[in-house]
């Protein structure tokens, strides 16, 4: 979260950005903790490894669909229905799916 702080201050967010960016960091914090629950280290940080790709996609359609509400909202809809749907294939893709709609938004 200080991080974020630090980040929001320097791109002159204002108040209201800072709290945003330093509760969004703290979700993605929690999403990813939970992701990594286990005691084997390798497969953790093959499941970490894709984090960044998948904050990566969300924030590339997010940048794709900004200044369009309904185009947001109906990408929202779909990338959730997509997230729930991955889920089959493991709980790690689960939650890159959710990471990837998270910045959608």
């Amino acid at each position: 979260m200080g991080v974020e702080y630090a980040f929001a201050s320097v791109m002159y967010a204002g108040g209201k950005g800072i709290v945003v960016s330093m509760l969004l960091s703290a979700v993605i914090t929690m999403m990813g903790l939970t992701a990594l629950a286990g005691t084997r280290v390798w497969p953790k940080v093959q499941i970490a490894a894709f984090f960044p790709v998948a904050i990566g996609a969300g924030m590339v359609a997010g940048a794709a669909v900004s200044g369009h509400t309904d185009l947001m909202l109906g990408g929202s809809v779909l990338v959730m229905f997509a997230t729930v749907a991955v889920r089959r294939f493991g709980i790690p893709y689960f939650f890159y799916g959710f990471m990837g709609w998270r910045f959608l938004m």
